[in-house]
C-alpha cells in the first residue's frame, strides 16, 4: 500500500511542477508576445506617419491643381445664372476640405427637391427640373438675334431684370419675373 501512496504523491508532485512550469511559459510568452507588440509599433508608427505625411501633401497638392478649374467653373456659373436672367448670390462662405456642399457664387439646391420645383427654372420647369429650350426666354436673342418672330410680337412683353438688362419675356411667364424683381417697361 506504501508503494501505492508514494506513486500517487509522486504524480502529484510532478503535476504541481509541470503545472508550474507552464504557468511561468506561458506568463514569458505573454511577456514576449507584448514585447513583440511594442517593438512591431515603434517601428511602424514612423512609417504609417510618414504615410500620412505624404497622403497630405498629395491632397493639398491634388486641391491647388484643381483651384483654377473650380474657379473658372465658378466664373462660368456666375455667367451662366446672369444669362439666364437669374438674380446674382451673395458669394458663399469658403467650403471647408470636408464640406462639398457649398460652392461659392452658386446657388443652394433644396434637398430632394428638382430644380424646377425649388423655382429657379422658372414655371415650365417639369418634375425632373428640366425646361424646354424653347421656354427659355433669355436665351431667345442668342438663338434669334432679330427678336421673336413678328407675328408673335404681342404675346411678348418686355421688361428689365433688377440687372439693368432688358428683353422679351413671354406672357406666361412674365409673374414669375415680376417676383423676382423685374420690371415692365
Amino acid at each position: 500500500m506504501w508503494p501505492f501512496i508514494a506513486l500517487a504523491l509522486g504524480q502529484a508532485a510532478m503535476n504541481y511542477f509541470q503545472g508550474r512550469a507552464q504557468g511561468n511559459a506561458a506568463e514569458q510568452a505573454s511577456e514576449q508576445q507584448q514585447q513583440g507588440v511594442r517593438e512591431a509599433r515603434a517601428y511602424a508608427e514612423p512609417l504609417y506617419a510618414n504615410a500620412q505625411r505624404i497622403a497630405a501633401e498629395q491632397l493639398a497638392a491634388g486641391q491647388a491643381g484643381l483651384a483654377p478649374y473650380a474657379q473658372q467653373g465658378a466664373q462660368g456659373l456666375t455667367a451662366l445664372t446672369a444669362l439666364l436672367g437669374l438674380p446674382p448670390t451673395a458669394a458663399a462662405a469658403p467650403a471647408g476640405p470636408g464640406d462639398k456642399t457649398k460652392i461659392p457664387g452658386t446657388y443652394p439646391v433644396t434637398a430632394g427637391a428638382p430644380l424646377g420645383a425649388a423655382g429657379w427654372l422658372g414655371p415650365q420647369a417639369d418634375a425632373t427640373g428640366l425646361k424646354p429650350l424653347s421656354a427659355v426666354s433669355s436665351l431667345a436673342p442668342l438663338l434669334n438675334p432679330k427678336g421673336p418672330p413678328a407675328a408673335t410680337q404681342s404675346s411678348y412683353v418686355t421688361l428689365r431684370a433688377p440687372t439693368g438688362q432688358t428683353q422679351p419675356v413671354p406672357l406666361d411667364q412674365v409673374d414669375f419675373y415680376l417676383a423676382r424683381g423685374a420690371t415692365r417697361i
